[in-house]
């Protein structure tokens, strides 16, 4: 008997080390996310001539690769199962919206610039991306959190997905995807090629610069 008790407790132990595990590696991805996504809001913010253009396509493609990185991350956590464990995600996720929300005020209020730069084209196609990741990340963060909580997880994440299209309306570019469960859904999203696609088109984009002047 006093072996048995035993060996629940040992796997209560265990079982409550994964989750919190499980916890970090949610909130650890959010942070990252948003420690890339400041990174290029300060690359957008300082950018001022061609030299600079290749630090700034990687700027974007470390941000996508961060949110890529955490949806695989996250892909296999255990469900959360109490208030708490969910809680310790709201202040990393509304710091996420602001980072975000400021790094699309970067992009709009310097449109005029990037249209003369012809840069335009490049920051539609990364915000393209990176909203249909967004919502990707957001809707799976939103499955790990117990039933209860699920509408606070997705209201907490929409200022994310919304700044994202703010962005898109700038640009003229209309989102891909659907609306379901409070986000919108992609229907193509693609973090691969979506990556592939914008390290060639910044590759292209700097050398036609180059021959233009």
């Amino acid at each position: 008997m006093k072996f048995l008790a035993t060996l629940f407790f040992a796997a209560g132990v265990a079982s409550s080390s994964l989750v919190t595990r499980d916890v970090d590696t949610i909130k650890n991805s959010i942070l990252n996310i948003t420690d890339y996504t400041q990174q290029l809001t300060d690359a957008l913010i300082s950018y001022n001539s061609t030299d600079q253009l290749l630090s700034l396509n990687q700027a974007s493609v470390n941000a996508i690769d961060a949110v890529n990185s955490s949806i695989a991350n996250c892909q296999d956590t255990s469900l959360l199962t109490t208030f708490t464990e969910s809680l310790a995600l709201a202040e990393p996720t509304v710091n996420l919206g602001d980072v975000v929300g400021k790094s699309i005020d970067t992009i709009i209020s310097r449109k005029n610039f990037f249209d003369m730069s012809s840069l335009s084209p490049i920051i539609a196609m990364s915000l393209q991306t990176q909203y249909q990741l967004a919502v990707q990340f957001s809707n799976l963060v939103a499955t790990k959190v117990p039933a209860d909580t699920k509408e606070v997880a997705i209201a907490l994440s929409q200022p994310i997905v919304s700044n994202i299209k703010r962005g898109l309306d700038a640009y003229g570019v209309q989102p891909t995807g659907t609306a379901a469960a409070g986000l919108a859904t992609p229907t193509n999203a693609a973090p691969g090629p979506a990556r592939t696609a914008m390290i060639g088109y910044g590759a292209a984009a700097v050398a036609a610069m180059m021959v233009a002047l």
